[in-house]
């Protein structure tokens, strides 16, 4: 396996272990809306969690649902990015990791 290989299949399995640590119940709903060009105008991700119980045996609770909408407002315009101060940036993969352990 070369490096290009090795480093795709890391960058798989950390995004399925992302995945899987959201603790969705069952099914994830995605809805995708499309322009009359083909291009993605609205995306949609919604659905149930559970939160693993802390003793072993005991059954997984209801979690906080989860529903994001991600919506393109304008295509093909210049636009200027400029980085955020530290104060004003969260790691999300520290918070991830602080709710799951």
């Amino acid at each position: 396996m070369d490096g290009a290989d090795k480093a795709s299949r890391e960058r798989q399995t950390s995004s399925l272990d992302q995945f899987i640590a959201l603790e969705l119940d069952k099914n994830l709903i995605m809805d995708l809306w499309i322009d009359d060009d083909g291009r993605t105008r609205q995306f949609r991700m919604r659905g149930a969690t559970y939160k693993m119980p802390v003793n072993a045996g005991a059954e997984p609770t209801v979690g906080d649902p989860v529903d994001m909408t991600v919506a393109f407002l304008r295509i093909n315009e210049p636009v200027t990015v400029t980085t955020p101060s530290a104060g004003d940036t969260t790691d999300l993969g520290a918070l991830l990791d602080a709710q799951t352990g």
